[in-house]
């Protein structure tokens, strides 16, 4: 009988093979745990901006210094790098100059007597105001009169010499009043000098009363010979008078002592001045220490001594060693009677304006960029500051870059802040001690969180006293792309705008 054979594994080798099996998996135990590592990506940043020659210049972080670059910055990122934020903004807004001047308006009542004035700026003004003189009056006789009596005096026109404020861009009448020279028996008045807006007077110094024509006394009668008693009656003073604001006096050849507008001033028939010990003759006033003017020195002391035209009565004001507003003097066997004194209107000013400060430039913030093989940038110019007076500072120029990644390209730019404007504050002084400061830049949009940088400081601002505005540090992240200072001014001084801080490119990863 045949046995048919029959193959396998015996129970020997089956156990060998599950010994093999077990060793090649426990030694390979290691490497299917093992757990998988991610590569990080690093952590840097790289700026391109201008130095203060002008040139590019670039800064990484893993150098920590700059770089000169030439004509543009080019840059290549580290290895294993990704996800790029890229952040370019333009050259800052220059600043404006500041304006000064000095300015006089001279109004006579015999040349121009009018004329109209628009402000410039709100604040003081130094006004002086002096009415037009009265004429004399006439003296008159007929055949009934022995004795011709002259006529009396003008009065002398009211005296102002203050500060007024006037409002900006507001126009106002200016007049200075003509000398009284029409008149008939009587002597015609002074006209008024004085500033108004629409029907509003700002100020007003009035004009001198025409004096009194007399009639000369019957024959036999009045006999003496020209005393006082005998003249026409004076004309009033112009108000408001030196009695009221600032005071001259003048001791005349008879011992009067004589104010502006022609005012006499007398204690009483008993008094006597001390210094001089003589009479003084005429009619107290009301508003005059007459006592305190004749016997305190110091109350003379603190006035001006002011000549009195020929054959007047009353005082005149100088102006410019030339006498205004005096009183004519009275009609007599002489001559003729005198016309008035012209008036005088003089606003004295100082201007002074502030220079705008420059506008920062506005970031341009593209999207992340996963991967970027090379960036080429080229910086705008912070804009020029003013250097001629009231003038605007120009405008930054923008700053283009272009991205070369593994697929394509990614050209951008962000353009320049706009430069200051001129005027940005303004106001008027009467002393040449008023100043004003210029406007400061504004700050970096790019600047740090929390950073305390601003830009360029303004002329006469608490940081700078020049006059003229700062231009933003160079090479300093916090103030890429911002403004220039303005300029500020004073009386007769102004001051030139700071030019504004060059622009960067900025990226990060």
């Amino acid at each position: 009988m045949n046995q048919k054979r029959i193959l396998g594994f015996s129970l020997a080798e089956a156990l060998i093979t599950l010994l093999i099996v077990s060793l090649i998996t426990l030694a390979s135990v290691p490497v299917i745990t093992k757990k998988k590592r991610v590569k990080v990506s690093p952590t840097g940043s790289w700026f391109c901006t201008l130095n203060e020659a002008g040139q590019h210049v670039s800064y990484s972080s893993q150098t920590g210094a700059w770089r000169i670059e030439g004509n543009e910055c080019t840059f290549y990122p580290p290895r294993d790098t990704r996800n790029f934020e890229v952040i370019a903004v333009g050259g800052g807004g220059g600043g404006a100059s500041g304006y000064s001047k000095s300015e006089k308006i001279f109004l006579t009542g015999n040349g121009t007597a009018a004329k109209t004035f628009t402000t410039e700026a709100s604040g003081d003004y130094e006004l002086t105001l002096i009415g037009g003189g009265g004429q004399g009056g006439k003296r008159q006789n007929n055949a009934n009169r022995c004795k011709e009596n002259p006529g009396g005096p003008g009065g002398s026109g009211g005296f102002i010499n203050r500060i007024v404020s006037l409002e900006n861009n507001t126009t106002y009448n200016l007049r200075a009043g003509t000398g009284g020279s029409t008149g008939g028996y009587g002597g015609a008045d002074g006209g008024s000098s004085y500033i108004s807006t629409g029907s509003t007077q700002v100020a007003i110094a009035t004009g001198g009363g025409g004096g009194g024509g007399r009639w000369g006394a019957a024959c036999g009668k009045g006999s003496e010979d020209y005393e006082d008693d005998h003249w026409g009656a004076r004309g009033s003073a112009g108000s408001p008078s030196g009695v009221t604001g600032k005071f001259e006096v003048n001791i005349t050849n008879d011992n009067e002592v004589r104010t502006t507008g022609g005012i006499l001033c007398n204690a009483g028939s008993t008094a006597t001045n001390v210094a001089s010990k003589k009479y003084l003759k005429s009619t107290r006033v009301a508003g005059m220490d007459c006592n305190k003017l004749l016997t305190d020195e110091n109350y003379l002391a603190q006035t001006e001594a002011m000549q009195f035209p020929s054959g007047s009565g009353y005082s005149s004001f100088n102006v410019y060693g030339l006498p205004y507003g005096y009183g004519g003097k009275g009609h007599d066997s002489n001559g003729e009677r005198g016309n008035g004194g012209p008036g005088v209107l003089i606003l004295r000013y100082n201007i002074v304006m502030a220079g705008g400060g420059g506008q920062s430039a506005t970031p341009q913030r593209p999207a992340v960029i996963p991967q970027i093989k090379k960036l080429v940038a080229r910086v705008g110019v912070g804009g020029a500051g003013a250097t001629a007076t009231n003038s605007a500072g120009g405008n930054g120029s923008r700053t283009e870059y272009l991205i070369q990644t593994q697929d394509r390209e990614l050209s951008n730019f962000a353009n320049g802040g706009s430069g200051g404007q001129v005027r940005a504050d303004s106001k008027a002084t009467a002393t040449e001690s008023g100043t004003i400061a210029g406007i400061t830049g504004i700050a970096s949009e790019v600047k740090n969180f929390k950073s305390t940088a601003t830009g360029g400081a303004g002329g006469y601002t608490w940081s700078n006293s020049s006059a003229d505005g700062l231009t933003p540090p160079y090479l300093k992240k916090d103030y890429f792309g911002s403004g220039g200072g303005g300029g500020g001014a004073s009386a007769g001084v102004w001051g030139k705008g700071g030019n504004g801080a060059p622009g960067a490119v900025l990226v990060s990863w």
